[in-house]
């Protein structure tokens, strides 16, 4: 097996490339890749998450030296001059750069969640992250933390509305299970309508051809065989060893026999009709003590909590 003093040998000799000729960088990345994917792949390695978030630090350091090359490369391909073999085979050369650029993308957004909204969006031509991310970025750090380390037992995210804090737990939710096809999740928020929308906006992650390539174990599954139950509320992952495994539910809705290791809790309020309702805010909070903060066994369960906190009585100003 590789080790990772190959892997970041490999690493040098590519930046050593970067300004020499664009065939020996494709050389290099592509010896690069292989040697990674086969490190993380790994059954040792697969068991040790630090070394997977090693492998995809590095991911994200080749794919911003690649792109690099990438714009140079289209600094050298004019649009619309006249077909010559110096033009075409700039372009052949930019294919190849670009085919290895989109591995290495993918490799990075594994386990780094920032990385995985980028790629989701690779392409699309509505780039919602492009816009937010300047503002979002602590979240998506903590995000990572939430996937990635099972300790980090609680995030709360307060922010105005628009910023793309529901489509945040649905790249959340996707990442988090596509890095454990077992994990049990339940997403709890206001109103049945968006229960599903939020299961429908998950599941076409997981179902997208871009959520395949940053987790290549479902390359080859057939577009709605990925899970091996999906209904408006709630999915099963084609390979989960349990029968059950997504729930969305309204804050009012039943709960019995729902297990879960990731509690999402988004937009619980209906607006500013209940931003400032005492009451109501209490009866939520004496709900998560009672029910909600209860999902798995023992000291297991992460939580986090989604929305624009406009009084000092939200849950999210005082859960701890």
């Amino acid at each position: 097996m590789y080790n990772i003093n190959t892997i970041k040998t490999l690493q040098k000799k590519l930046n050593n490339t970067i300004n020499t000729k664009y065939e020996d960088i494709i050389e290099v990345s592509n010896v690069l890749y292989e040697v990674m994917n086969e490190y993380y792949e790994d059954k040792y390695i697969k068991q040790d998450i630090e070394a997977q978030k090693g492998i995809c630090k590095i991911s994200k350091e080749v794919t911003n030296k690649l792109y690099e090359s990438l714009v140079k490369l289209s600094k050298k391909v004019e649009i619309g001059n006249k077909p010559n073999r110096d033009v075409e085979e700039f372009k052949g050369l930019f294919s190849q750069i670009d085919e290895i650029y989109d591995k290495f993308f993918a490799m990075s957004a594994r386990r780094d969640l920032e990385q995985f909204a980028f790629y989701m969006e690779i392409s699309k031509k509505k780039k919602v992250w492009a816009k937010t991310m300047s503002t979002m970025r602590t979240c998506f750090f903590y995000g990572s933390k939430i996937v990635n380390e099972k300790s980090f037992k609680l995030l709360r995210i307060s922010c105005m509305p628009g910023l793309g804090k529901s489509y945040f737990g649905n790249l959340l939710v996707a990442n988090a299970i596509g890095n454990d096809p077992n994990l049990p999740v339940l997403r709890i928020t206001y109103s049945e309508d968006l229960v599903e929308i939020t299961t429908k906006q998950t599941k076409a992650i997981i179902d997208s051809a871009a959520f395949r390539r940053v987790f290549p174990r479902y390359a080859n599954i057939k577009e709605g065989d990925i899970f091996k139950l999906s209904r408006t509320d709630s999915f099963v992952m084609c390979d989960c060893e349990d029968e059950s495994q997504y729930y969305g539910v309204t804050r009012d809705g039943q709960l019995t026999g729902k297990r879960a290791m990731l509690v999402v809790i988004d937009d619980l309020l209906k607006g500013e009709s209940e931003a400032n309702n005492v009451g109501l805010h209490q009866q939520l909070l004496d709900r998560y003590d009672s029910d909600w903060s209860s999902r798995a066994d023992g000291d297991e369960q992460q939580t986090v909590l989604l929305g624009t906190m406009w009084a000092d009585t939200d849950m999210l100003n005082r859960l701890l």
